[in-house]
């Protein structure tokens, strides 16, 4: 039977994912952590993952690569309440299918659910390649090394120091980016740098 896989140690998220995931049609199974997920061998059955990134034990990151060691080409969503750079790169570098930040809607989470099933990846099914391409000529070109600093997971921190500005700066000219670049947040820049080959996966 075709299962989506919700893993999530905090009890009260894993049943209101489960609930809001259940309603759509789907069939769920719910884990307390990763490990739960790999000795119930639902992941054989799994048609998407969607997991919390710090769990206990085995994060959500490190399942993702476990999976994938595994030879396991469900789609991964992970969720996380960092908003942190580095991790969502690090997340779709590794293969992830999307990350989410926290607080997540229900319709957010459905529309991912259901594009992770159909093998719809967001950086294909929801991003035109020439309309990056334009949106990133539009870019000046500090904003161009700011996207290239940013989407390779340095906080604003370094990137101030590499770009000789201050933290102030780097938050003004990250604001105009991701205005320009239409990017809704951190990961969704990162899908469509990787996209248009600015920043390249496997590095």
């Amino acid at each position: 039977m075709p299962l989506v896989c919700v893993v999530d140690d905090d009890d009260a998220a894993r049943v209101a994912l489960s609930a809001v995931i259940e309603a759509a049609g789907h069939h769920v199974a719910a884990f307390s952590s990763g490990e739960a997920l790999l000795c119930a061998g639902c992941s054989e059955n799994a048609v998407c993952v969607l997991a919390d990134f710090c769990l206990p034990g085995m994060d959500g990151l490190q399942l993702l690569c476990r999976l994938k060691a595994q030879g396991r080409k469900v789609p991964v969503i992970l969720i996380t309440g960092c908003g942190d750079v580095p991790l969502a790169v690090e997340a779709m570098k590794c293969g992830a299918f999307d990350f989410l930040e926290k607080p997540v809607g229900a319709s957010a989470v459905l529309a991912l659910v259901e594009s992770a099933i159909a093998h719809e990846p967001p950086s294909v099914a929801d991003i035109d390649l020439q309309e990056i391409t334009v949106r990133f000529q539009g870019l000046t070109r500090r904003e161009r090394d700011l996207l290239r600093h940013l989407v390779t997971g340095q906080t604003n921190k370094v990137i101030a120091q590499e770009l000789q500005i201050s933290p102030r700066t780097v938050e003004l000219h990250r604001s105009h980016l991701m205005h320009k670049m239409a990017a809704s947040s951190v990961p969704h820049l990162v899908r469509m740098a990787m996209s248009a080959g600015i920043i390249d996966p496997q590095n």
